[in-house]
């Protein structure tokens, strides 16, 4: 089953209306005079602060606020999983005029035999002249693969994708630095490395009669990819606005970025490619007295020229920084040469002290495929969450979110910080 755009307007107007306007009936009868409360200070028992809902407090400079959290859930790309998540953040300078930096780090192992480590880092130094972002990662992995474009139908339905099973390791390791031009604008460069090792296609049979091909030996073997191992290495250069008040948990602000991205043999590319990718956050905030109330929007588009990248290189769903794209779809079920995402999220207070809080999120992924153009199709994914406030100077929540998607897809998903 497909959706085109048009037909989805009216709902997207009927979601923000009833979204907003519980919100703004709610400003007359809020009350701002509860201490606000996290599990760090109800667990440890913490001798109340004077801070209120919607206070501007601040981590002091150079105190460490870390928050520990054992991971035992389950989503759908990883089955059942075990392991610990580590978050961090601190203020570098000044917390008057230097932003919160902040970093999250999970070891987590799961049922379906995968090993996964993740570093992520947003650092600001003094005076926020200088950005550092950091995203490291080793995968000992195995995933699905369903082809390119969007196909969402059901098995027996035309545009059905059956589930391609891969195994392979991953190793991952991004860095950007950013300097600032004049005021929120920075212009950055950086390195991103994405090799990918010991892959197992596990429903190829090429020399059998018939032959049983996959999506990804086609792809590969079209564009001249080796199958087992490629990498694709190569700098960055970036434009970035960004006006945002906290990393982890913006209560407002703006986030844009612009990247080209140039592969070359000379970093250990498999075939130099160059791509461009644009992102885009808006927070706003629909009370002033308690701003976490508020409506969040994000957009995202990824276009690799010439499609000299191979398969498992290419832009997917759920792979982005932080893995919190496409909720209501396991990871990787959407990919593409060209691919553009959106996703709208509704953020509310569920506790008068802002220890527990709730989301409902709605998001729309376009993929190109052959035969297939970009805006063509669209997934459509989204579902309700829950937020529990971890540590209330760093704002890092707790999140528990389940989603749906169309042909049958749906998913339970637990992480620490919020979706973007």
């Amino acid at each position: 089953m497909s959706f085109r755009l048009p037909s989805l307007f009216p709902v997207l107007c009927l979601v923000c209306f009833f979204a907003v306007s519980p919100a703004l009936q709610a400003q007359e009868n809020t009350d701002t005079t509860v201490a606000e409360k996290d599990l760090v200070s109800l667990i440890f028992r913490k001798k109340e602060q004077q801070e209120v809902i919607g206070s501007s407090t601040k981590i002091p400079s150079r105190k460490y606020n870390l928050s520990i959290l054992p991971a035992v859930g389950y989503s759908p790309a990883y089955g059942f999983v075990i392991g610990g998540a580590l978050s961090a953040a601190t203020v570098l300078g000044d917390p008057a005029t230097t932003r919160q930096s902040s970093g999250l780090l999970n070891l987590t192992l799961t049922s379906k035999d995968q090993l996964i480590m993740m570093a992520r880092v947003g650092v600001a130094l003094p005076e926020n002249d200088i950005l550092i972002d950091a995203d490291t990662r080793f995968l000992i992995f195995n995933q699905d693969t369903y082809g390119l474009g969007i196909s969402t139908g059901k098995e027996g339905e035309e545009d059905y994708a059956q589930a391609q099973p891969m195994s392979f390791n991953y190793l991952r390791l991004y860095l950007n630095g950013y300097k600032r031009i004049s005021g929120n604008l920075y212009g950055g460069a950086g390195l991103a490395f994405d090799v990918h090792t010991r892959i197992v296609d596990e429903n190829l049979r090429a020399d059998s009669v018939p032959p049983q091909l996959t999506d990804h030996y086609n792809y590969n073997t079209a564009y001249g990819f080796p199958l087992n191992k490629y990498s694709t290495n190569g700098f960055l250069l970036s434009l970035r606005w960004d006006s945002r008040d906290n990393i982890a948990n913006p209560y407002k602000g703006w986030y844009a970025s612009l990247t080209t991205r140039f592969n070359s043999k000379l970093f250990g590319s498999t075939a130099p490619s160059s791509g461009l990718n644009f992102e885009g956050r808006y927070y706003l905030s629909l009370q002033r007295r308690r701003p976490m109330h508020l409506l969040a929007f994000w957009l995202k588009g990824d276009f690799v020229a010439n499609t000299k990248v191979p398969y498992l290189g290419l832009p997917a769903i759920g792979w982005d920084t932080y893995n919190r794209s496409g909720r209501g779809y396991i990871q990787g079920r959407f990919r593409g040469a060209q691919m553009f995402y959106v996703e709208s999220e509704y953020r509310f207070p569920l506790s008068r002290n802002g220890l527990l809080g709730g989301v409902a999120f709605l998001n729309m992924t376009t993929a190109s495929a052959t035969g297939q153009a970009l805006f063509n199709r669209w997934g459509p994914g989204g579902g309700l969450g829950l937020r529990v406030k971890m540590d209330k100077a760093s704002r890092t929540n707790i999140t528990i979110d389940y989603g749906i998607g169309a042909g049958g897809s749906k998913g339970l998903f637990f992480n620490l910080q919020e979706a973007f």
